[in-house]
């Protein structure tokens, strides 16, 4: 069978019924053969317990959670039982099943200066994942910083 489309609900900033219900939703129009992921912040994970039916969530999805530096998943309770008993190793796990796993992926804000994005520039190295497509186009395309 063909590879599935993946698709994803970014958490609403407003946590209601609604929430809980759009995802129940969208499995519902995909079927059961398709991975849906949801993906929220540290910061709506430490609140899901106050969601609507939030247990059901991994009935119908995978949840992603974004750890940025700074935010602390909870290392006791309800939640973190929760998050320990369905973590997953990592994000091909996602394309294993249609639902039912959490994948916690730590955001790395990027240390570099623009001076060392011109160093390596200079030296003909890459910088592809260092700036938007349309910067690294333009100093491509006038032979800039070689």
């Amino acid at each position: 069978r063909p590879p599935a489309p993946r698709a994803s609900l970014a958490a609403p900033p407003t946590l209601s019924r609604a929430s809980t219900a759009s995802v129940g939703e969208l499995r519902g129009e995909l079927g059961a053969g398709y991975s849906l992921c949801l993906v929220m912040g540290c910061d709506a994970v430490l609140q899901i317990a106050d969601w609507h039916r939030w247990r059901e969530l991994l009935d119908w999805a995978h949840i992603v959670v974004i750890a940025r530096p700074g935010w602390q998943l909870p290392d006791s309770g309800e939640v973190a039982q929760w998050l320990q008993a369905h973590r997953l190793a990592g994000g091909e796990a996602l394309r294993q099943r249609p639902a039912g796993g959490i994948v916690v992926e730590q955001l790395r804000p990027l240390a570099i200066s623009s001076t060392e994005i011109r160093e390596h520039l200079a030296r003909g190295h890459s910088v592809r994942y260092l700036l938007p497509e349309p910067v690294l186009e333009y100093i491509q395309q006038h032979s800039l910083y070689q």
